[in-house]
């Protein structure tokens, strides 16, 4: 999740650190389906959010590990994709 009063951030977790410590050759980021749906979510947010963590995981790994950012399965048109198009998208 983006950082955000109240709510969990993913790269504080020990489940982050787990993660980027198993030296995998391929990183894959899900969209956040909370933060880009929720009517009172952050969508805006996320792009910072997932830009912080690419950045986090090329200066643990190196600029040539490859990172996949994929959309929540299932997205289809409406909200969540519109907020995914229109804020998030154009800020990656």
């Amino acid at each position: 999740a983006a950082k955000t009063p109240g709510k969990k951030c993913y790269m504080e977790q020990t489940r982050y650190t787990a993660a980027t410590d198993f030296q995998a050759h391929v990183h894959v980021v899900m969209l956040g389906t909370n933060d880009a749906w929720h009517r009172n979510g952050e969508p805006k947010k996320v792009a910072e959010a997932i830009a912080s963590l690419v950045a986090d995981l090329r200066r643990r790994h190196g600029v040539a590990k490859s990172v996949v950012i994929v959309q929540p399965p299932g997205v289809k048109a409406g909200r969540l994709s519109d907020n995914l198009t229109q804020h998030v998208h154009p800020q990656l």
